[in-house]
């Protein structure tokens, strides 16, 4: 009996199958893909995010500890704005050429445009005290500023992506005995609020600051911070009429 040749069973995809097969591997690679690029986005934003929460905590944390470094006899050299401010205070310069133990320093605090970043940048500017600080006049208030010396200016980004950078000066004026009915208790105090304290006014009682950065994980795609700073150097109080008057802070 002759054997009949068996045939191969085994045969090629047809172009359908091929057709098929590429599609649904083109949308699962696509979906990976896709997830992929969105976890490496989420990585890179909260990244950025931590970077930007750090610097501003940081800032924060540098200019309170130097407002509470204010030297003592400098309160008519404190200037400040809405939006900068500029003292006097015995710190460990920033500048690394400059040493590394404390020394007295005119510091000021602004803000800087980002153009790229459409937003702004917290700055610090230093220059080291070279010689003794001017008095005020004691007739006109007023501060020889040209008598004053200082060393080379450095300045410092401390934080990016600054939405606002808030001052606000306090004192607490007391109020007047004579608008007080007869008998009644002394109210407490009126905190007074000024967007401004010009060079040679003397230095305010306190101060707060807010800084608010972006952060697109915030509602509102911004986080602020904000501190309040009491002196313990000579202040300049407010007597019940708003003259300044100075004293000793308590």
């Amino acid at each position: 009996m002759r054997r009949q040749p068996r045939h191969n069973s085994r045969r090629g995809f047809t172009l359908i199958e091929l057709l098929v097969a590429v599609t649904l591997l083109s949308i699962v690679m696509a979906a990976v893909y896709s997830a992929f690029s969105s976890t490496i986005l989420l990585w890179k934003r909260g990244d950025t995010n931590v970077e930007t929460y750090q610097d501003a905590r940081t800032s924060m944390g540098l200019l309170v500890r130097e407002l509470q470094n204010v030297v003592s006899g400098s309160e008519y050299l404190f200037s400040g704005t809405k939006d900068s401010l500029t003292f006097f205070a015995a710190i460990p310069p920033m500048e690394v050429d400059d040493g590394e133990y404390t020394r007295l320093a005119q510091v000021t605090y602004r803000l800087k445009q980002d153009t790229k970043q459409r937003a702004w940048t917290l700055v610090r500017e230093e220059a080291l005290v070279e010689g003794i600080l001017p008095l005020a006049s004691k007739t006109t208030g007023k501060v020889d500023t040209d008598a004053l010396r200082l060393g080379n200016e450095h300045t410092f980004d401390l934080a990016s992506k600054v939405r606002g950078f808030a001052l606000t000066y306090l004192w607490l004026q007391p109020v007047k005995a004579d608008a007080l009915a007869p008998g009644a208790l002394k109210p407490p105090p009126v905190l007074v609020e000024r967007e401004e304290n010009p060079l040679g006014a003397g230095l305010p009682q306190g101060i707060r600051v807010t800084l608010t950065y972006s952060d697109d994980t915030a509602p509102e795609g911004q986080t602020s911070f904000s501190e309040l700073v009491a002196f313990s150097t000579t202040t300049t109080a407010l007597d019940t009429n708003g003259k300044p008057v100075l004293e000793g802070a308590k």
